[in-house]
Parts: structure tokens; sequence; C-alpha cells
């Protein structure tokens, strides 16, 4: 279970608030399939005058010990005061594998948000953007990672950039620090993993406006 919290770059009107469940299908059921991990998503952004909220049902399954799939069917809501509201449904699909002959050190991952176009409103539709993501992380030892990801908007053609590290210190402490690319920003903060709690924080910077401070907190529910 995990919960988040910010309100991005200081503006009172840019709350964005989100909770999240993932539920290990296979360690509850008596089937001796591999029937993956559901989770499901709630998030709402904006004021009482804009408010932007996502539902989402996700689930992902290990096809072999390398190579796991998986999708996210969403379901956007976008409410303006005195102009009412309107809605869309998303499909998201993502892929990942291990590189053996590298030790399994490397990862390779793809993952295409709203592949099926959605478009919200009807007088004058909108089309929600669509965004092709690849990325390559890379792991010598354990506690230690490092990520590149390159993201590209399919309806404005832009193209990003970012690199980010996590090393893991002691037993409790994660340290992390990213960077992205045009435009160009940073981040960097940090993770306390104690026994089933986790606390995260993140400093994220911006060119013009100020910069977020992002926190969430998850626990873990272990099987008895």
């Amino acid at each position: 279970v995990n919960t988040f919290y910010t309100t991005l770059f200081g503006i009172s009107d840019l709350q964005d608030q989100l909770f999240s469940a993932a539920i290990p299908l296979s360690r509850y059921s008596k089937s001796k399939k591999n029937l993956g991990t559901l989770g499901i998503l709630y998030q709402s952004f904006g004021s009482d005058i804009l408010t932007e909220k996502q539902v989402t049902l996700s689930h992902g399954v290990s096809v072999t010990d390398d190579f796991a799939i998986g999708y996210n069917l969403n379901n956007y809501s976008l409410s303006i005061q005195d102009f009412g509201s309107a809605s869309a449904f998303g499909l998201d699909i993502g892929v990942f594998t291990k590189v053996k002959r590298v030790r399994n050190n490397f990862g390779f991952g793809v993952f295409l948000n709203n592949v099926n176009g959605p478009k919200v409103g009807s007088e004058y539709p909108k089309e929600l953007s669509r965004t092709v993501s690849m990325g390559v992380s890379y792991t010598p030892y354990e506690g230690a990672v490092t990520t590149i990801d390159l993201s590209k908007e399919l309806l404005i053609s832009a193209t990003n950039w970012k690199i980010g590290q996590e090393f893991l210190v002691g037993k409790y402490l994660f340290l992390r620090a990213g960077i992205q690319f045009d435009p160009q920003r940073f981040t960097a903060g940090f993770g306390l993993n104690i026994k089933n709690t986790r606390f995260d924080y993140a400093f994220y910077s911006h060119g013009i406006l100020p910069s977020t401070h992002l926190i969430s907190l998850s626990v873990r529910f272990p099987k008895k």
C-alpha cells in the first residue's frame, strides 16, 4: 500500500495526491499457476476549479524468469467548475526483460502509454497524450542501480532523456539522484526502508517555477 502527496512548484492549486495498492495473486490463490500481481491506483490532481482524476487497474505477470509483461486499464476524468465534466478510457502496455549474457546485471523495458489514442470531450474532443518510453538499468552489485530512460511524446514529437542512480547505504538508507534533459531539471532524494515500512522524499527542480518537494509512504503486509 502506497500513498503520495505534493503541491507542485509551491502552487496551492496544483495539489497532487495518490493512493495505490498491489496484491500478489499467486500468494493468495490455491492455483499452482503464476497469476501475477494485481494493482489499483487512484490519483487526484488540481483544485476545486479544475480537477483531473485517474483510476487505474493494473496486472503484471512473469512469463519466464527473465521476461515479464503488464498492462494498465485507465479511467481519466476531467472536471471544470461551471463547465461540467468528461471522461476517457486509456490502455497502457509494458514489457521487461533481463539480459542473461551479462549475468542479469542489465535490464531492458518498453512502456507504451495510451496506445488506444483516447480522447476526452464530446463536442470538441481532445486526444490525450501518448508516450513511448524505453529504459535500461544496470546493477553492478546489490544495492546500486543506474537507469537511463528515453521518452517520446507522440502528439508533439517531444523527446526526453533521463538518467538516475540509487545507492543503498547500510541496511536502511537509499540515496537517489537524477537529471532530465530538454527541459533540464534535476532531482535528489532518499528513502528509509525499515522492516515493512518505507518513507521516500524527493526534491524536484524547475527552470522557472519554484522547486517541488515530494513525499510518499509505503507499507507492506507480508503473508503470515
